[in-house]
Order: structure tokens, then C-alpha cells, then sequence
């Protein structure tokens, strides 16, 4: 019950703020508990002074509705540049972004390595369509082992 109600909270005050969660965890502690916020915004990247906002509101709601009980620390954060993207109603926040999906079976590609890099364009219920170069493939999630947002180190230094 406590769970469900922590997310619901955060959940209310990240879209308030204008804001997608992308994810919200409760890790118990020895001597003190961490309350962990990634949240995403479609259109930009989320910057420290967004998870400035966010924390700051957020913990004085969580102070003003007395959900949590003693110290805790908060940790309010962006999905990263290389997030794993685990589940599949992920997919559609990172659209138009690169990244990097590990096949199950590359030759079904017409690929030997089972790593392609390439701009997500869509994604629902079944799968993904990855832009790679000049091709584009369909990507059903049961063929795909693991995915991550890809860093474009390269794009940065020239």
C-alpha cells in the first residue's frame, strides 16, 4: 500500500510539473531509505535545475501528505545518456533519439554482429522500427535481449 502510494504521488507531482516519470523506487536502508525519481521530458533534455524543481517540490509535498516516517534521502535524476531501456512503454519517450539493441538472432537482419545502432522512429506494442543509415528495420521486442539510449561521443568532439 505504501508503494502504490509513493508512486501515485510522484507520479502527480512529476506530470504537474510537466514532466514524465520514468521511474520510481523505494530502497530501504540500514540507517536510511533513498527515494529514487528518474523523470524525462519529451522535448528536451532534463537539466539539473529540473531535478532541482522536481525534488524540491516533491519532497515538500511528501512532507505536507506525512507518507514517509523519519530521514530518507532523495534522488531526483534524468534517465542518463546510455539508459537501459527496460520496459516496452519506454520506448516511445525515446523516439527520434539513437540506441543500441542487442538481437537475439542478427542473421534475421541480415547481420553477423547481434549489436545495431540506429534512430528509433517508432515503437508500440509489438515492437520497434529502428532507422540504421539507409535501412529501416522492424524489431519485434521478442527479439530483442537488451536495448540502451546510445551517446554519440563522436558527434561531440568534431
Amino acid at each position: 500500500m505504501f508503494r502504490e502510494k509513493l508512486i501515485s504521488l510522484v507520479r502527480d507531482t512529476v506530470e504537474t510539473l510537466g514532466f514524465i516519470l520514468i521511474e520510481c523506487l523505494w530502497i530501504y536502508g540500514k540507517s536510511r531509505s533513498t527515494l529514487r525519481t528518474v523523470i524525462h521530458h519529451m522535448e528536451r533534455n532534463i537539466s539539473t535545475q529540473d531535478c532541482e524543481k522536481v525534488s524540491r517540490v516533491l519532497s515538500q509535498r511528501l512532507d505536507l501528505e506525512e507518507l514517509i516516517d523519519g530521514a530518507y534521502q532523495m534522488v531526483v535524476e534524468s534517465p542518463g545518456v546510455e539508459r537501459e531501456i527496460g520496459r516496452h512503454k519506454e520506448y516511445k519517450y525515446f523516439l527520434g533519439r539513437p540506441i543500441r539493441v542487442v538481437v537475439k538472432k542478427p542473421a534475421d537482419y541480415g547481420m553477423k554482429d547481434n549489436v545495431i545502432i540506429g534512430q528509433l522512429e517508432t515503437a508500440d506494442e509489438t515492437g520497434i522500427v529502428l532507422k540504421t543509415g539507409e535501412n529501416t528495420l522492424t524489431i519485434p521486442f521478442t527479439d530483442i535481449s537488451k536495448a540502451n539510449l546510445y551517446f554519440e561521443l563522436k558527434k561531440y568532439l568534431s
